[in-house]
C-alpha cells in the first residue's frame, strides 16, 4: 500500500519470501519470521528501509546482521508512528 507517500508492505501468512523480494524501495515491510529467515536462507535481501518482524517465538531473534533496520514485534499494542 502507499501512505502519503510510503510505501508499506503487510505479508499475509504465506510460506516464502518469493513475492516480497519482487518489492523495490519500501518504506516499512511487516513480515513473519520464516518471511526473514527464507530471504536470508535465499542470500537475498528484503529492500525497505525498516522491517517489522512478527509471529516470534519466545525468545527468538531475527536481525541478519542490521539492527538497526530491524524492529521485532514482541510487545501486544506497541504503537509504531511513520513521519510523513
Amino acid at each position: 500500500m502507499t501512505w502519503h507517500g510510503k510505501k508499506i508492505y503487510i505479508s499475509g501468512d504465506c510460506e516464502t519470501a518469493d513475492t516480497i523480494l519482487t518489492m523495490t524501495d519500501l518504506d516499512w515491510a511487516f513480515v513473519p519470521t520464516w518471511i526473514v529467515v527464507d530471504a536470508i536462507e535465499k542470500e537475498k535481501e528484503i529492500d525497505a528501509k525498516m522491517i517489522g518482524i512478527y509471529h516470534l517465538y519466545p525468545a527468538q531473534i531475527v536481525n541478519n546482521g542490521k539492527p538497526e533496520k530491524y524492529k521485532i514485534l514482541e510487545n501486544q499494542g506497541e504503537v509504531i508512528t511513520l513521519a510523513y
